[in-house]
Formats: C-alpha cells, structure tokens, sequence
C-alpha cells in the first residue's frame, strides 16, 4: 500500500494575468488534484497581485515554500502550472530545483503533470519549461507594446485608474470635476490664487476627493492641474505624441501652458532661500542706504535689521555705528496702509504706470465700452416705444459679440504673461467704488472703499504684494520709534509725497 505523500499548494497571480485563474480558484483546482492523486495537503502558500517576473519584488508565500522545502517538510508541491513558481527564467527555477532536491520534494501541476527534479529527465524538463516561459513572456511583452502602440496611433488612453475630471472609460468629461479644474486654474491666472487655495476650494468649498477617496493636498492638486492631459496633450515618456487626443480637452493648450509659465515664475522669482516677510530685502536702511533683511531678535519677535549688520563679511559690520532697526510689524502695517492710499487716490496714474498696465487698461475700457453698447441694443428691443425688433439688432449684436470676444481674449493672453500685471488688474476691476459719471470717488463709500482694497491687499500673495511695493513705493527706516521711523516716498502717485523730503 503506497503510503500519502504530504503536500503544499503554492498559489500566485498578479495583477496583469488577467487570463489565469484566481488564487482562491487555484487552491481549489489543486485541492481536488490532490484528491484525485492521494496527496495530504498541509499547507497553502499565496502570493495574490504579486508579479512572478521582476526580480525586485520579494515574494513572500514562495521565500516561505523554499525554505519549507529546503527543511523536509513536504513531499510533493502543487500548482496549476510551473509558470506559479516563477517567471524569471532557469536561474530562478534553479533555486526551486535545488530546494527540492535537498528537501526530497517534487512537485505537480494541473497543466503540465509530474515531475521530480533530482532526476536527469526531470531537470532538463524544469529547464526547458523555465526556457519556454522566458520565451512566452517576450511574446507577451512584444504583443502588449504592438497594443499600446496601436492605442496610441488613435489617441485612445490605455488602461489605468480613472483620472480626475474624467468618467471611467478615462475618455468623457465628468462635468463637476472639469468645471472644477477650470475653476483652479482660472483663480490662479487671473487672480494669482496660490495652490493651497486650490486645495481649500476642492476640499472645503467644493466637497470633492480625488479618485481613490482622499482629500486634496498641495502636492496633489498641482499634479492635477499642470498634467498635460487636461489640454488633450498626449505624453509618453515625457514627449509629446503627433497624435489628436481621443479626450476632449478641460482647459485650452494655451490656458495650460499659460498656467505652467505662471506657477514656474512663481517657482523661479526668488532664488536662494525664500523671503518670509513682505520687505525683505525692499527697504533701506535710513543709515547707510543699504537694503535691509528680516531677521529675529530671538524671542520670536520678526524684526528688519540693516544688512551691513547682518553679514559680517559687509564693510561696515565693524565700523561702529548703529544702523537702522525696526519691528516687521510696525512696517508691514504701513506698507499696507500706503499701498491703499495710492490706489485709492491715485488710480489713474497707476492704470498707466506700466506698458503692461496701460495695454490692460485700454482693454479694460474697450470691454466696457462694448458691454454698454450691445446693453444698450438689447434694452432698445425692450422697450414698448422702440420701433426695432430683435431681427433688426441681431447683426449689430453678433459683430458687437465678436468684438468682446476677441478683446477678451487678448485681455486672458496679457494676464498669462505678467504675474504681478494680473494682479494690478485684478485690484483695479475692483474699483468699483468710482462715480461712472466723474471717474471720482463717491465721498459717502471712501471708507467702505479703503476697507475694501484693504481686504483686497491682505488677500494677495507673498510675492504680489512684494511686487506692488517695489513698483509703487521707496521706503527707508529712519530715527524715532515705531511707525514714525517708516518714511515712505511714492514713485507714481508723488501727491501723496510731503513737500520736504524726510531722507
């Protein structure tokens, strides 16, 4: 009577063998093998959405099967085919013959039968299988790459996770997650919106996670918005393909590269360590004239020191004198306060402060003047008394249609370009304040309006307000304490300068 042979069952499969039978199938086809052979199983070895093929993935059911092996602890192993041990060819398939050659193991498959390696004819079969497999998986691979390539040719995207802004097949626009994208990117372009805002807006406002159920980060959110396939760019291995994308595009490709050129001059404005205070290295010291860099005073307290006091390889570190020093808090309140004042008083002078701004200026009023026209038209048609009909205005409208379009078209091209002219621009459409009449400011909203452009200014980033004040202000510190050390003189609006000059 043949005494039961002891057995383990290995079962593997990763996550591209889309035609092998599940683990939890391959225990059970090798189950009823062992019955049918009179094997006594012991023990199941799984490797589930483990690749047989790369070296750099550690297996570990199959490092525990060998090591079994290797102790004696089983006299035969089963799977469904030679190809579950491994894909890595004869070296690999060396390890598994040596194991069971020094623990006495064979093994069986469902799909290619007995064999015992210790045998001459067994292992020239174990090699030549190993071999065979080899040869299968370049098959696999060379039919896969021809796929992808085929897919490529028509633009179609290959098979992945569903991207954000996209519906399952990774192909039709998933309207709330696009309009969200356009959302991003526009508060970034035109109102020079940081990526943390971004994720606050998806997050808090906006309720939305990303595809895998997470919520937004800085990270994140950047990757979403600067991949190239929301312009319908299709990229392989960091080259673009000559291909029409088979997805319709969220954004324009000028939008999108108009937003990679903006956060990559946000990225490049300030080389070496990034200033953490608004007049880092803007204002000047009331001594020697020297610029002046945010610093300490070790209590935690922000402080501007003169920087020929701050870098002791400065000629005047050693000669002696106390120059300038000043409170951060004390500054940065009056900055805020003088950039108010000179937009509040002295709009139109900084409307043409700039070649950028007067070119956004004109637009600006090319836009509204068109608004008012084609208003004008269309309140014509409603009046009872107006003998003209929405036929008779229909051509005037369409060229006044196309007019606006174009203008505002240009107006989006010169907000891609400048940063800090998008933001100039951004705090003049808020002046909403001014009488349309006079062009004057009405006197009974003035404090509505500084409180207004007060908020406005708080709202902008690090880098545009440090933008406004190089352009609009000179600003040195000089004797006394506190605010009153703050001399501040205007470069554009120079009515709000004293006639004698505090340096």
């Amino acid at each position: 009577m043949n005494q039961t042979k002891t057995a383990a069952i290995y079962a593997r499969i990763s996550l591209k063998d889309r035609d092998v039978p599940k683990t939890a199938q391959q225990v059970e086809q090798c189950r009823k093998m062992a019955e049918t052979f009179g094997y006594d199983v012991t023990r199941v070895y799984e490797d589930d959405g483990i690749s047989g093929y790369s070296a750099d993935v550690e297996r570990q059911g199959y490092e525990e099967l060998l090591a079994d092996i290797r102790a004696g602890h089983y006299q035969v192993v089963l799977a469904v085919e030679e190809s579950r041990f491994t894909r890595q060819g004869v070296a690999d398939k060396e390890r598994l013959i040596l194991a069971c050659i020094q623990g006495g193991a064979c093994w069986h498959t469902t799909r290619e039968g007995f064999l015992d390696p210790s045998t001459d004819s067994g292992e020239f079969m174990a090699g030549l299988r190993a071999l065979m497999d080899q040869q299968e998986i370049r098959k696999k691979t060379r039919r896969q790459k021809d796929r992808y390539a085929e897919e490529r040719a028509k633009g179609r995207p290959l098979w992945g996770g569903r991207p954000f802004g996209y519906q399952g097949d990774r192909i039709t626009i998933e309207p709330v997650e696009a309009d969200a994208i356009r959302d991003c990117v526009r508060m970034i372009l035109e109102e020079d919106a940081s990526i943390y805002r971004c994720v606050r807006y998806l997050n808090d406002e906006l309720g939305l996670k990303t595809p895998r159920g997470n919520n937004w980060g800085t990270n994140t959110v950047k990757e979403l918005l600067t991949r190239p396939r929301n312009a319908g760019i299709y990229i392989v291995d960091g080259h673009e393909l000559d291909v029409a994308a088979a997805w319709e595009p969220i954004v324009s490709r000028d939008t999108h590269e108009a937003l990679l050129a903006h956060l990559g001059a946000k990225n490049n404005s300030t080389p070496g360590r990034k200033p953490r205070h608004v007049g880092n290295m803007l204002i000047l010291c009331g001594v020697c004239g020297e610029r002046m860099r945010s610093a300490s005073d070790g209590r935690g307290i922000a402080l501007y020191r003169c920087k020929s006091k701050a870098v002791d390889s400065h000629p005047n570190y050693t000669d002696n004198v106390r120059h300038s020093c000043i409170r951060a808090k004390f500054v940065e309140e009056v900055l805020r306060e003088e950039i108010v004042n000179a937009f509040f008083v002295g709009h139109s002078l900084l409307s043409s402060s700039t070649a950028i701004g007067k070119d956004l200026s004109t637009l600006h009023k090319k836009i509204s003047t068109l608004r008012v026209k084609r208003q004008s038209l269309v309140d014509a048609v409603a009046d009872e008394d107006s003998p003209l009909t929405a036929a008779d205005i229909a051509g005037a409208v369409k060229r006044l249609d196309a007019s606006l379009k174009d203008a505002e078209s240009t107006l989006q091209s010169l907000l891609a370009e400048k940063a800090h002219a998008q933001m100039l621009d951004e705090i003049r459409r808020s002046m909403g304040y001014l009488n349309l009449t006079t062009h004057r400011v009405d006197e009974d909203r003035a404090v509505d309006v500084r409180k207004a452009l007060t908020e406005r200014y708080d709202a902008l980033t690090l880098d545009t307000k440090r933008v406004l004040i190089e352009d609009l202000l000179e600003v040195r510190i000089g004797a006394g304490r506190g605010r009153k050390k703050v001399l501040v003189r205007h470069k554009v609006v120079t009515t709000l300068n004293c006639d004698e000059d505090p340096a």
